[in-house]
């Protein structure tokens, strides 16, 4: 908003409304964002004491469409977060659901298997392998030198499968990967973690879609939580 004086030496403003995308937007991610996955998918030799994680290409993608301000703290919520479920009896995986693949968990077991909305701020970060006068010059030509980083806040145990997706962390972002009308939205979302420990499905990658994984993310594309 500018402000004028027009010729009656009256003060006015003067401003263009243009409309931002959120999570309501976005139904997937590229593959290619996808710069590296921990553990590797189908890796069978996993470190006990590592959290999966995945780096993504662009390293403010994680919070590029969060519809929210940031805390007095600077804590600022990204709209998607990794999750890793283990693949066992009642969760189960639809790879001809629509627009994207879904998993389905009751919601006893997504209790147990998602992480705490509430805490999705502290899970990503961006990585750089350059000083801080080189991270924005690295960050713009796309070198791989600064990247964003999700981690997935849960051990993984011995002798167990686990499948890995990244899940938008706003009921919005969730009722447009799974095809249904977004205009009723607010544009702020779900403020607490109710949305995310409520649902009892995650659309889960796109693309290609995972496979059975011994233990790491396989991020083909976006996941997303519906509610009940």
């Amino acid at each position: 908003v500018v402000g004028l004086r027009d010729s009656r030496d009256v003060e006015t403003d003067a401003g263009v409304t243009r409309p931002l995308l959120g999570p309501g937007d976005v139904v997937g991610v590229d593959g290619a964002q996808a710069v590296r996955m921990v553990p590797a998918d189908g890796a069978t030799d996993v470190a006990a004491n590592y959290l999966p994680f995945v780096e993504l290409a662009v390293p403010d993608l994680p919070w590029m469409f969060t519809p929210a301000q940031a805390t007095a703290t600077n804590r600022l919520r990204p709209w998607l977060v990794l999750v890793c479920v283990e693949q066992r009896d009642g969760i189960d995986y639809d790879a001809n659901g629509q627009p994207l693949p879904v998993l389905r968990l009751s919601g006893d077991d997504a209790a147990v298997e998602l992480p705490d909305l509430a805490e999705s701020w502290a899970w990503v970060h961006v990585q750089s392998m350059v000083r801080g006068q080189d991270i924005a010059a690295e960050a713009e030509g796309g070198t791989g030198a600064v990247t964003a980083r999700l981690l997935c806040p849960r051990r993984l145990h011995q002798d167990r499968t686990y499948r890995a997706a990244l899940v938008p962390a706003f009921d919005v972002g969730r009722a447009a990967g799974l095809g249904e009308d977004v205009s009723t939205f607010s544009s702020k979302g779900p403020e607490s973690a109710a949305s995310l420990r409520m649902g009892p499905t995650i659309v889960a990658p796109g693309e290609d879609g995972p496979g059975a994984i011994a233990a790491g993310p396989n991020t083909r594309g976006l996941a997303v939580l519906s509610g009940t």
